[in-house]
């Protein structure tokens, strides 16, 4: 496969489609999927191809490849449309290909604005068969095309993000329990780490209960979202939304996101205590589809004798915004609560229930944001679904969600003796995409 460097390819695409010479623009390539169908629809024939597209990794010396992660497959809603046009509850979450398993794909842009999927690499345990998409722990939740209820996976994983560590290992970020898993080149799942007290003994793949317990009062699938390593060898992983702590309208009234700092090191050494420090990212605006979508590590500038700083760039989603975050100054709050995630100072309150000020009266400093990119669906309106972002060079790469382009689906119940036959709805623009922007303001968010 003949690589080219990211500057090639932008300057190859511009000039097609624009006479430019320069990458002066935000570049789209469309990544083309059509060898991978894991679905077909046998009453109308569409076909759901690979996509599920969550976090983002620049391939190692490779400027112009990337790693992507799908999510844990084509799910969609059971939505019952009877005779007269009516709605009824949603009462099924029907997995289209229940033996898919979450995969690694390495994404080659091209010079002539597309994309292709060189590789995929399924995650898989040490007998060498498949991690699945189901849920860890039972009811799954999950029912087939038929209807019938799926079982679950004790290492099931939803991945949401993925980065790679100084030795060469994969780290996924999992919706789920929330998890992070440690993946090796081959796609062996070598490592879990899960909030304490959420083991069940079931699981063949070597699992931790070392992150903070209150992670399993997550909104369910807003687990950990994006993850990465930055210049020290910490870990940092952020989760999608505020806790539902103690509950799910504190989540959807909250602005305070979670942001784990995980000493790998030390949990590899056998050490348990204080190798989780949590964070406080606060997110612009109160709304329960408000998400940080990813995170990326990137290299700070430094005086002479001042000591690197950690630069983060994390997109929040419903905010539209693509922002900087500085790690330092920002305080560890695993010693201000109990271990069920109820402040020490006073039990009747949590973190997610305060406000700036309130904060400030603890003495808690959230992480400092700073704004790169004012619009991400600007650059493309399907970034209202942004799960992955990185820095190359002095470019932007930033690639979203489509669900598998399962854009809709109807449920006609024409007759109460047959099965009601989904019909999907898809989007023609909903394909997967990997999108390049030029810094606006080069790295002067670094300093």
């Amino acid at each position: 496969m003949k690589t080219h460097s990211l500057m090639t390819v932008l300057g190859l695409s511009l000039l097609a489609v624009s006479a430019l010479a320069l990458p002066l623009q935000a570049v789209t390539f469309h990544v083309n999927v059509d060898d991978y169908t894991l679905y077909s629809d046998p009453n109308t024939g569409n076909e759901v191809k690979l996509g599920g597209f969550s976090g983002l990794f620049p391939v190692p010396g490779d400027s112009s490849r990337f790693y992507v992660v799908s999510d844990r497959g084509p799910t969609y809603d059971y939505i019952i449309v009877d005779a007269d046009g009516i709605d009824e509850d949603v009462e099924y979450k029907v997995f289209l290909n229940p033996d898919f398993g979450p995969q690694i794909m390495t994404i080659q842009l091209l010079p002539n604005g597309t994309a292709e999927v060189e590789d995929l690499l399924p995650l898989v345990r040490g007998d060498g068969n498949i991690i699945t998409g189901l849920t860890p722990t039972p009811p799954s939740g999950l029912v087939d095309v038929d209807l019938a209820e799926l079982p679950h996976d004790p290492d099931g994983l939803d991945p949401e993000g993925v980065t790679i560590d100084p030795q060469g290992n994969f780290w996924v970020s999992d919706e789920y329990k929330p998890s992070v898993a440690m993946v090796s080149p081959s796609g062996e799942v070598l490592l879990r780490l899960v909030p304490e007290g959420t083991l069940t003994g079931e699981e063949t793949v070597e699992t931790l209960d070392v992150l903070p317990g209150s992670l399993s009062k997550r909104v369910n699938n807003r687990g950990l979202e994006g993850l990465t390593f930055a210049q020290d060898g910490t870990l940092y992983a952020i989760m999608q939304r505020p806790l539902a702590n103690p509950d799910k309208a504190t989540s959807e009234a909250s602005r305070n996101i979670r942001l784990l700092a995980i000493d790998i090191e030390a949990i590899l050494s056998d050490q348990t205590e204080g190798v989780v420090r949590q964070l406080i990212f606060r997110t612009e605006l109160v709304h329960r589809s408000n998400y940080a979508a990813d995170l990326f590590a990137v290299t700070s500038f430094r005086d002479q004798g001042e000591a690197p700083k950690t630069i983060l760039l994390v997109p929040e989603r419903r905010a539209d915004k693509l922002f900087a975050i500085e790690i330092s100054g920002a305080t560890d709050i695993t010693p201000y609560e109990d271990a069920e995630g109820n402040l020490l100072a006073d039990p009747s309150l949590t973190i997610e229930m305060l406000d700036h000020a309130d904060l400030a009266v603890l003495g808690i400093k959230p992480v400092k944001k700073t704004v790169v990119l004012n619009s991400m669906t600007a650059i493309n309106p399907t970034l209202s679904k942004c799960e992955g972002v990185c820095l190359v060079g002095d470019y932007i790469v930033l690639t979203a969600d489509n669900d598998f382009n399962l854009y809709e689906t109807v449920v006609l119940d024409t007759d109460p003796e047959i099965l009601p036959v989904p019909i999907f709805l898809q989007d023609p623009t909903n394909l997967p995409m990997i999108h390049v922007v030029p810094l606006p303001h080069g790295r002067a968010f670094l300093r």
